[in-house]
């Protein structure tokens, strides 16, 4: 079967009379609606006709309403029955994202050998009688279809798995529900945050409105990445990751159910609740994220378009692209969160560390990766730092003698007319939570921060300044006890004690913190 349109991998199944199933080359549901200030703020433009549906449902406190969910399929709607365990064995990827491992490979043979034992594995897996509902389905999806909430599924595997969960469902009121499928034919395939925007688009919406429902921590991290909420719905059964990150929002969903009947339950209750005020923060992509967008909307990195453009091929996808983006180096990357998502862009990426532990879990990721030594000098587009820890960035971003050797690190490492990219926390940074700690606690957060100025005057004389800016961001938290938690392990990942400060922070009764960054970009 072929897709319908251009946009490979957005598939349409007859199965249903057309004039039941939404259609975006056809009738469309077209409304005036205003936007979500603070969806607008967060970086969209406001659409003047929409195709928004007459429910919402208002999942969670503090967060806009989720006008449209997007499902993952195996491990969440279906059963998981991939045998993992032999595709691993066979394609010789022991550990990490099996397809993030193939798009190192420049073996084209490779590439398809090991699609050919995926492509089998996977066959057996949605063979008649194979795949099993998970329970609660059908209520779920009768749910969704009596309140008109848009739906879409998302899925690394095929079409043909596709019209196997479909067939599975027998009725054609359920399967007229998934508006927009997007399996790996398309251009986008997770953890792409791309696919967020994409299906945003493609409903009219802001991604702020769309919640990823999913049994994986992948899952969790393209939605939070695209600036949407997220339900991972546990004990789905798929691979877990060997590493994860548990900050605030990078890979933390924004809600957890035991199974499809708890998110029905959710769902119920939801469209019965009258709209919360949203927050700001809520609507807001990661720090992180921000930082990667800014740097492409500016013109300082270039994407690949597709997500694996060296698998496009293999993959089946009408839009094939070997354009591999440019070469990137990402300084100091601790576990490689930040790292996956630059190459899960269509970014040509290589991880470093300091930290041989780190590098390890790159490489469970994985993700290629190199120790400091081993950098090559001039051999990278772009050399890119972040500095992460929004309690007090990283102990090179409060020494000037310590920025100058990174900096000169980072500007060896780029071909001539390369991009050098940092961001770091800066002067200001969460003051009103220091007012609250006792003398002498975390000395090295207290000591006199970095200024902007400082940042750019010990640049090596090679580089010169593209931009440079002040980025202001406040979190806000649902207690001071939340904030504490947080505190004490950002304190304890970094080494120091947190004897106290718990209850230290969660006295003072802080509910806001202020994030005060620089952001610098040169060019060698």
């Amino acid at each position: 079967m072929r897709a319908t349109g251009s946009l490979a991998g957005l598939w349409r199944l007859p199965l249903a009379p057309r004039s039941s199933l939404p259609s975006f080359a056809g009738a469309r549901w077209h409304r005036n609606r205003q936007m979500n200030l603070r969806a607008v703020q967060a970086g969209s433009e406001m659409p003047t006709k929409v195709p928004a549906p007459p429910q919402m449902v208002n999942l969670q406190a503090g967060f806009p309403p989720t006008r449209g969910i997007v499902f993952d399929m195996d491990g969440t709607l279906v059963q998981p029955s991939i045998d993992f365990k032999t595709m691993r064995a066979k394609t010789g990827i022991r550990q990490g994202d099996l397809f993030t491992q193939m798009q190192l490979w420049e073996d084209e043979s490779r590439i398809e050998s090991a699609m050919e034992v995926i492509e089998e594995l996977e066959a057996s897996a949605t063979a008649k009688g194979a795949l099993v509902p998970m329970t609660g389905l059908a209520r779920l999806l009768e749910m969704l279809r009596e309140a008109e909430i848009h739906v879409a599924l998302v899925t690394r595997n095929t079409m043909s798995s596709v019209k196997a969960f479909f067939d599975l469902l027998e009725d054609d009121r359920l399967v007229s529900l998934f508006s927009v499928v997007l399996t790996r034919e398309f251009r986008h395939v997770k953890p792409d945050k791309r696919i967020m925007q994409h299906i945003a688009d493609e409903w009219g919406m802001h991604p702020s409105e769309l919640m990823m429902v999913g049994d994986s921590k992948e899952d969790v991290e393209v939605g939070n990445a695209g600036g949407s909420m997220t339900c991972l719905v546990l004990g789905g059964g798929n691979e877990v990751q060997s590493s994860t990150r548990n900050t605030i929002k990078e890979g933390n969903p924004t809600l957890s159910v035991s199974g499809l009947e708890e998110l029905a339950d959710a769902i119920e209750a939801g469209l019965q609740s009258p709209p919360q005020p949203a927050s700001l923060t809520s609507v807001l992509k990661p720090l992180e994220m921000d930082f990667i967008d800014q740097l492409f909307i500016r013109g300082h990195l270039q994407a690949g378009y597709c997500t694996f453009p060296r698998l496009t091929k293999a993959f089946g996808c009408d839009d094939v692209s070997t354009y591999l983006g440019d070469t990137v180096l990402h300084h100091e990357c601790s576990d490689g969160f930040l790292t996956k998502l630059f190459g899960s862009l269509g970014i040509t990426v290589t991880g470093s560390d300091s930290d041989p532990a780190n590098l390890d879990l790159v490489r469970a990721r994985g993700l290629h990766c190199l120790a400091p030594p081993d950098i090559k000098h001039a051999s990278f587009n772009a050399s890119i730092a972040y500095a992460d820890d929004w309690l007090y960035g990283a102990a090179w971003s409060r020494n000037a003698a310590a920025v100058a050797s990174a900096l000169k690190a980072m500007a060896s490492a780029v071909k001539p007319g390369g991009t050098v990219a940092v961001e770091l926390a800066m002067d200001g940074n969460a003051a009103e939570m220091w007012d609250a700690l006792p003398p002498g606690f975390l000395s090295e957060a207290n000591a006199e921060p970095m200024r902007l100025k400082d940042v750019i005057d010990v640049a090596p004389k090679e580089l010169r300044v593209l931009s440079s800016e002040v980025v202001i961001r406040e979190l806000t938290f649902s207690s001071a006890g939340e904030v504490a938690r947080d505190v004490v392990g950002q304190v304890e990942r970094n080494g120091g004690s947190a004897a106290g400060v718990e209850e230290v922070v969660e006295g003072s009764g802080i509910t806001r913190v202020g994030l005060r960054r620089g952001r610098v970009v040169f060019r060698r």
